[in-house]
């Protein structure tokens, strides 16, 4: 495995070196008042590049409309850490809203503020995600909801269908319990009121846009966790 990125162009590294540095700096302030050992201690082990970009055969080619994007793999100290909406979801934003991520080599910053679809992800303006939990004598329950903000379809005209996109709402609840320090059961429910996809023109699969919003619905889930 390579453990350096000296086959990337200049730009890329750079690029890649500003995105490796948001992703370290969000993590350490999303588990910066955490008082659970696995959360507080909480670490990246490794951020892995995979994919085109990897293998040494990507396609950069904006003029044609062919451009490879970076895969990356971020590998942490506890499963709990992998939940996209606690950890990562505010890096991810960043990342793909920071101007200093060009779509070319000498290419103009592209103002994706407030538009969506076309494959290009969701840039919707505004965005919010809260987290509410109640603790006592090792219960407890987590309340959290994500807000994606209305955003414009980069293709469709004004009056078209599709055009636009409405502000979602995505709630989710969980119960758990801490038997011990290494011992947890939990219970929950994603997407509690089942909110469904908006319409996308331009969409990328299923009528929407599939990197912005979820397609799977109301689900339930319940989990053990122990160490020895």
């Amino acid at each position: 495995m390579r453990v350096d990125l000296d086959h990337l162009p200049e730009a890329q590294q750079s690029e890649l070196a500003r995105v490796r540095q948001t992703l370290m700096d969000e993590f350490t302030n999303a588990i910066s008042t955490s008082t659970q050992p696995w959360k507080k201690n909480g670490k990246i082990l490794k951020i892995i590049l995979f994919g085109s970009y990897a293998r040494d055969d990507w396609v950069d080619e904006p003029e044609n409309g062919y451009q490879s994007d970076f895969d990356l793999l971020v590998v942490v100290s506890h499963e709990d850490l992998t939940d996209v909406a606690g950890y990562w979801y505010i890096a991810e934003d960043k990342i793909q809203r920071d101007p200093a991520v060009l779509p070319f080599p000498g290419g103009d910053p592209i103002p994706f503020d407030g538009f969506i679809g076309g494959g290009n992800g969701g840039y919707p303006k505004w965005r919010g995600y809260g987290v509410v939990t109640a603790r006592k004598d090792g219960f407890s329950a987590t309340w959290s909801t994500q807000w994606i903000g209305k955003a414009t379809d980069f293709n469709a005209a004004p009056g078209d269908i599709g055009y636009s996109t409405p502000n979602v709402f995505y709630h989710n609840a969980q119960l758990a319990f801490e038997i011990n320090e290494r011992t947890r059961f939990q219970l929950g429910v994603d997407n509690l009121f089942d909110r469904k996809a908006p319409y996308i023109q331009s969409f990328t699969d299923a009528n929407t846009d599939t990197m912005t919003y979820d397609l799977l619905g109301r689900r339930f889930y319940v989990g053990f966790r122990t160490g020895f």
